[in-house]
């Protein structure tokens, strides 16, 4: 039997600092990263979709969670697949790339990173709004964009104090916003209606398809925790047992929240297509008090997605300035926190923005292609990775029908993504030309400094000498 591969890309996707620069803390545990992983998966989607889902589908809105529940089982274990053979800062970045090269790498972390802004500024957008409904007057009366700014900000500067503290905030979280729900479930299951769950026939195309992007953009999210890779102990181990234990569980408790709400409304969940559900669900069983609770569980579930994508999509960032395919400043290591923070403040200020400048369901909607056209590439990157035996250190993570899996995940998000909008497509393959542009222009800006040398200006050519070689031996 041949000796396991390390492909050449791998090494690349390792931090190049010098020798004394500080390095990233493997601190994250299985605890931390299953936290991590329903964090990511339970988020605002959990509350503000049901209705929205069964506007579209009508009772028929448990079937698009069962669809994209089983596409999600096939991509998250191909995902943990990639996890355990390419540890390193990046997620779906560093798969691609050590797959397919820098190009689909870049590609693919752009379309990933651009997908999470998006999407994460509308939820930011959407708690910054439940916020300033909950407090009192004047506070309530202070613009939308005033406490979406102190949000990213808050969460941003727990972020680089340390990872620590950042996966900890998750922890707290998850277990915040998961206390309203499961009480939600467990008292609301004596109030419903079987009548009110049946359904007749097979939802047409034109509705089924929205139904469906929206659920599997609910369900999706787990690969923001797998960015951290460089900081996730024994990720071989680690990330299989995290994914086996999260994935099913959000599945389960997504079925369970969707059912409940259904079978308690009925019809009239339709009237609250683009709003929290829950809160008047809730009223029927729980009254006034019911309504409030999970109010605030939605502000709860809301602040710990954005926390949990603060604490990984920076890693992503990271991960691409190390390569110089955008600005190196975005690779610097505080020196105390020994966090990535100039990547942080740079990704809250793009949440920032896609949540001052657009809502909730328009960002979604857009983000959601994007999301399955990276799945599709981490999926074929897993089975490349698998066929080549490609790993860093330890024995990766190889289920029974490794090689099979990852083609049942592409098929059906194949599937999901022929059910879409021309709108949508037209953003994913946007998406991609854009990242495509911005990796000939980086790469040609690196042969370019290879000819003049960047350093020569400050007359240190070994410096320029040793920054070129780096990104041409990345970018060959």
């Amino acid at each position: 039997m041949s000796a396991p591969l390390v492909s050449p890309i791998v090494p690349s996707l390792v931090a190049r600092q010098p020798a004394a620069a500080p390095a990233l803390v493997r601190a994250i545990g299985v605890r931390q990263l299953t936290a991590g992983l329903c964090n990511a998966s339970i988020g605002a989607g959990i509350y503000l979709l049901p209705g929205r889902v069964a506007g579209e589908i009508g009772s028929a809105a448990p079937l698009a969670y069962a669809l994209c529940g089983v596409t999600i089982l096939f991509v998250m274990f191909s995902l943990a697949m990639a996890g355990s053979r390419v540890a390193v800062s990046g997620g779906p970045y560093a798969f691609a790339g050590a797959a397919f090269g820098p190009r689909v790498g870049f590609i693919t972390g752009f379309m990933f990173c651009l997908s999470l802004v998006m999407a994460v500024g509308g939820v930011a957008r959407e708690l910054a709004g439940i916020t300033a409904s909950l407090l009192p007057q004047p506070l309530a009366s202070v613009p939308t964009w005033v406490w979406l700014a102190a949000i990213v900000s808050a969460l941003a500067g727990c972020n680089i104090r340390g990872v620590r503290g950042g996966a900890t905030l998750v922890e707290v979280m998850t277990l915040a916003k998961v206390l309203p729900l499961l009480i939600f479930v467990a008292v609301g299951f004596t109030a419903v209606r079987p009548e009110a769950l049946a359904w007749s026939h097979w939802p047409e195309a034109i509705h089924l398809g929205p139904a469906l992007i929206l659920v599997f953009w609910a369900l999706s999210g787990s690969e923001m925790a797998l960015q951290s890779g460089e900081e996730i102990k024994a990720p071989a181990r680690t990330v299989p047992r995290a994914i086996l234990l999260a994935v099913p569980a959000v599945l389960l408790f997504y079925l369970a929240i969707q059912t409940t709400a259904q079978g308690v409304l009925g019809p009239e969940m339709a009237q609250w297509k683009n709003q929290n559900v829950l809160a008047p669900a809730a009223r029927v069983f729980l009254g006034p008090p019911g309504a409030l609770l999970l109010t605030l569980g939605a502000a709860i579930s809301m602040l710990g997605l954005v926390s949990g994508d603060m604490l990984g999509t920076p890693r992503t960032w990271y991960a691409i300035a190390r390569a110089g395919l955008v600005p190196r400043a975005l690779a610097r290591i505080h020196p105390q926190y020994r966090t990535p923070h100039v990547a942080i403040t740079t990704h809250a200020a793009l949440i920032f923005f896609a949540g001052a400048t657009g809502t909730f369901e328009r960002l979604v909607e857009l983000s959601g292609a994007m999301i399955v056209v990276m799945y599709m590439v981490c999926c074929a990157a897993a089975w490349r990775l698998h066929r080549r035996d490609v790993r860093l250190a330890s024995k990766p993570f190889q289920p029974r029908g490794a090689g099979l899996l990852p083609w049942l995940a592409i098929g059906c998000l194949i599937w999901i993504l022929s059910q879409q909008a021309a709108v949508e497509l037209g953003t994913a393959a946007v998406a991609a030309l854009l990242g495509a542009t911005i990796y000939e222009l980086r790469r040609t800006r690196v042969r370019a400094d290879h000819q003049y040398g960047p350093g020569v200006a400050k007359g240190n050519r070994s410096e320029a000498a040793r920054w070129v070689n780096e990104r041409l031996t990345l970018l060959a």
